[in-house]
């Protein structure tokens, strides 16, 4: 009878086993395990989108924070060359101070000069224009334009007049304030009217149409060859300007 009993123990334990196992893979035991992975996971890609905008909106005050820096720095530095302009360029106030405290001395620096027997030489203040110009003749005075034929002849003995006493046209005409290349294109007008005056009666000068050059050139295409020869002979006696001219 004993061995009877321990042949009917074995099955039990091993069906207890079995169900044991069915419990564990059964599907009570999945579905209680699913909703906890499933709060695991969205807890975590909550936290990470949370992380990322931290970031970004950190990242966002940084770039504002440097460009605020960077406009500051800016116009630091464009002060700094706005203030060195400033100082290189001097103004007209201080030009002229300058130039008063070069040429000028005080009566106490005259009395220490005749005390210690130096004599300092006053400074000459230096022109920058051309002498030969016309401004620098006469300072001033522009050039005068002429609006006729008489205009012309009047100015024309001007330069004359002068020529004769300085000797050179150049003198004459940077005193009198007119180039030398006006005067020659319009010396046909005053040339014709001195040896031929008949002539020059004859042609009109309409100003609505002619310009004083083109009378200019229709004066010289009335010049003879013997009136041209008499014109070369009073440029030698210093009668008309010695210039040349083609005819």
């Amino acid at each position: 009878m004993p061995k009877a009993k321990k042949k009917n123990q074995v099955p039990k334990e091993e069906s207890r086993m079995e169900l044991i196992k069915e419990d564990l893979d059964g599907p009570e035991y999945t579905e209680s395990w699913a909703p906890s992975c499933s709060t695991s996971l969205g807890s975590g890609s909550i936290s990470r989108l949370e992380f990322l905008e931290t970031k970004i909106e950190w990242q966002d005050k940084m770039i504002k924070d440097l460009e605020g820096e960077r406009n500051f720095l800016r116009e630091q530095v464009l002060g700094l060359k706005k203030k060195s302009t400033q100082s290189k360029v001097p103004t007209l106030e201080e030009d002229v101070s300058m130039s008063e405290d070069d040429t000028s001395q005080s009566p106490a620096d005259l009395s220490d000069s005749s005390d210690s027997d130096v004599v300092i030489p006053k400074k000459k203040q230096r022109s920058t224009r051309n002498p030969a110009s016309p401004d620098a003749a006469v300072p001033g005075r522009a050039h005068v334009r002429v609006k006729g034929p008489a205009e012309v002849v009047h100015r024309y003995k001007k330069v004359l007049k002068t020529f004769g006493r300085v000797r050179t046209m150049s003198e004459a005409f940077r005193k009198n304030n007119v180039d030398r290349g006006t005067i020659k294109m319009t010396a046909p007008i005053v040339e014709l009217k001195i040896v031929d005056p008949d002539t020059f009666k004859t042609l009109k000068f309409d100003p609505a149409i002619d310009t004083l050059l083109s009378f200019a050139k229709k004066c010289a295409t009335n010049v003879t060859l013997d009136k041209k020869a008499q014109i070369e002979d009073m440029k030698a006696k210093g009668k008309l300007l010695p210039l040349l001219m083609k005819y």
